[in-house]
C-alpha cells in the first residue's frame, strides 16, 4: 500500500484509528472489552430480600388500614419512598433535571405508576386479603390487556 493510500484510509477512520489519525476509543463493538462479574451478595440473597420487601408492603397496607384511611396509606407510601430516593440522590450527588418537560414526564409517570396503583391497592385491601392483593399484582404481566 502506498503512502497516499494509507493517509486516505486514516482520514476515513480505519480499524486502528479515527479520522485525523487519533486513536479510536474502544466501545461495545470491540472484542477487547471484557466485563468482570459484579461483586456483591449472591443473587439468591438479593432475590429473597427483594421478595421480602415487596411482599411485606401488602401486609403493611393491611395493617395500616386499621388506623388510616386508604388515601393516607397510599400517601404515606409515596412520601416515604420519595424521601428514600431523595436521600439516595443526595448521597450520590445526582444531577437534577433542568427542563420543565422532564419534570412533567416524571409527574405523569409517577401518577400512573405510583399514585393511582397505590391508592387502588389500599382501597382494594379493604375488601380482600393482602395475600390476594399481592397475587393480583404479581399476575399483572399475565393480563390480556397488557
Amino acid at each position: 500500500m502506498s503512502t497516499a493510500d494509507a493517509s486516505v484510509r486514516t482520514d476515513l477512520g480505519d480499524v486502528d484509528g479515527a479520522p485525523g489519525g487519533r486513536p479510536r476509543p474502544r466501545g461495545l463493538g470491540s472484542a477487547a472489552v471484557t466485563t468482570a462479574p459484579a461483586a456483591g451478595p449472591p443473587w439468591q440473597l438479593q432475590f429473597g430480600l427483594l421478595s421480602l420487601i415487596w411482599g411485606s408492603s401488602f401486609l403493611l397496607i393491611e395493617y395500616g388500614l386499621v388506623v388510616l384511611a386508604p388515601l393516607q396509606v397510599s400517601g404515606l407510601r409515596i412520601v416515604s419512598g420519595a424521601l428514600v430516593l431523595l436521600l439516595l440522590a443526595l448521597l450520590g450527588r445526582t444531577r437534577w433535571p433542568r427542563e420543565p418537560s422532564t419534570w412533567l414526564h416524571l409527574a405523569v409517570t409517577g401518577l400512573f405508576l405510583c399514585t393511582i396503583p397505590y391508592t387502588l391497592f389500599a382501597l382494594a385491601e379493604q375488601r380482600v386479603t393482602s395475600a390476594l392483593a399481592g397475587i393480583g399484582n404479581a399476575s399483572t404481566p399475565c393480563s390480556p390487556w397488557c
